[in-house]
């Protein structure tokens, strides 16, 4: 399924049909970046962002007595939980919850790996659906500096236009009668 560009402009009579098509193309704009922030937003709620590769460690700090305890602190004991689920950040039962209730679940290795995959496979989506938001409000930024560009005063350009920014002018005030 092809896209149409989101920037076309259409000239025929003169300005009033080029101006018609912006405003068109800033609706149509307005239309599509709410409905990616409407899905950016389900796919975080849904993926929670524990296990996120870009997502900065955690420090936890426990503090011991003597340096003796340091050498000899087991992690798992302090946690109480088994030695495997200690590198999990979320979801860690203690070792009472593992002897009285049964585990939900797969605990195949295969079908685990499945699950990692599709999870990773939402990161990835997740990611492309926030660059393209943000791509979305850059062109934008870039068709509102346009209209703004339309008006008669005078303006000095401050900054060129750059691929993820617009150009940034600065207008002459002018009042309003």
């Amino acid at each position: 399924q092809k896209t149409k560009p989101l920037t076309g402009i259409c000239y025929r009579n003169k300005h009033k049909t080029a101006t018609i098509c912006q405003d068109k193309n800033t609706e149509s704009l307005k239309k599509k970046k709410a409905l990616a922030y409407i899905m950016k937003k389900r796919l975080k709620g849904e993926l929670h962002l524990l296990d996120a590769e870009s997502k900065q460690k955690n420090k936890h700090t426990f503090f011991v007595d003597s340096k003796k305890e340091v050498q000899t602190f087991d992690l798992a004991g302090h946690l109480n939980t088994a030695p495997e689920l200690v590198d999990r950040v979320y979801n860690r039962p203690t070792l009472q919850t593992l002897e009285t209730k049964t585990i939900k679940g797969t605990m195949e290795p295969k079908i685990i790996q499945k699950l990692a995959r599709q999870r990773k496979h939402q990161y990835k989506i997740l990611s492309q659906r926030i660059d393209r938001e943000r791509k979305m409000f850059v062109i934008s930024q870039k068709i509102q500096t346009r209209k703004d560009l339309q008006d008669k005063n005078k303006k000095v350009k401050v900054r060129k236009e750059t691929q993820n920014s617009a150009a940034i002018y600065k207008f002459e005030s002018k009042r309003k009668r």
